[in-house]
């Protein structure tokens, strides 16, 4: 198969942020597999339109390693959007062990799948919950994401995605692995299940409904589904990426992080990337 003609592997990809993330792909000219434990939602459906079709569905878990090699081996990706993950911090403080299958075995897989298969780019969803108290503004992919006498503020969903991002860097350095980091903050929009503060202020002003908020007086960053999916369809693309910091993509080495351009600082874009070898 032409390297052209490959398709984009995308996890978790009928899941909310997935959806949108299938749906610019397509639009993009991309062909897509979707990898999920799951079909479409309607919610789903009704992003794609008519072009749910168009997307092949596979059912399986991230953390079924026998399923993602077959999956892989079967349609042979060119890149991989790797969404899958349990995103309900909550219920992992006190079930750690699905966070450590899925977020983190699942993470992984996918990864060792991209070391056998000869897959071009990993575009790994990693999360703002991977940091720790600010530490300066605004906040950069320089920014610490572990300190020595701090708790992950997220508990086992952070600590999953630290592990994830980590690992990432390691395959880069053992075996050249490309990827693509992404931390989006709390992603809101059409079809979001998780009711953060968000869903019930816009659905309750479309309904011309008044809502509360216990956060009133916080602040909280969040993100728009467009934007994280015009994110993560540039990383998986080649098309010229904004400045960030980088890394040199050779084993054992890695350059010093450039200074952070106003467009990817944590004030304008709280979908922040790290990236690696641009072709």
């Amino acid at each position: 198969m032409a390297e052209a003609d490959r398709p984009v592997l995308v996890t978790g990809g009928t899941g909310f942020i997935g959806s949108y993330v299938v749906k610019a792909l397509l639009e993009s000219g991309r062909r897509v597999i979707a990898l999920d434990v799951r079909g479409y939602t309607p919610e789903g459906r009704f992003l794609l339109g008519g072009r749910a079709d168009e997307v092949v569905v596979e059912e399986g878990s991230v953390d079924d390693w026998v399923r993602v090699l077959h999956v892989v081996n079967e349609h042979r990706p060119w890149d991989v959007i790797h969404l899958a993950t349990i995103t309900n911090p909550v219920y992992l403080f006190t079930n750690p062990m699905p966070g450590v299958r899925v977020n983190f075995l699942g993470t992984i897989h996918m990864l060792e799948a991209a070391r056998l298969f000869d897959i071009r780019r990993i575009v790994y969803f990693s999360s703002i919950g991977v940091l720790p108290a600010k530490q300066y503004e605004p906040i950069d992919a320089a920014h610490p994401i572990f300190l020595p006498r701090e708790a992950v503020p997220t508990g086992v969903y952070g600590a999953s995605k630290i592990a994830g991002e980590a690992f990432c860097f390691a395959y880069n350095q053992a075996f050249g692995t490309d990827f693509r980091t992404i931390r989006p903050s709390a992603v809101y929009g059409f079809g979001m299940q998780w009711p953060i503060f968000v869903k019930p202020m816009v659905e309750g002003a479309v309904r011309g409904r008044s809502s509360r908020s216990s956060r009133a007086g916080r602040s909280r960053a969040t993100t728009h589904t467009p934007r994280t999916w015009r994110a993560s369809r540039s990383r998986s693309s080649t098309l010229p990426k904004m400045p960030t910091a980088s890394s040199t993509g050779r084993r054992g080495s890695r350059s010093s992080p450039p200074p952070m351009s106003r467009e990817s600082s944590w004030s304008s874009c709280p979908a922040r990337v790290s990236r690696l070898r641009t072709p």
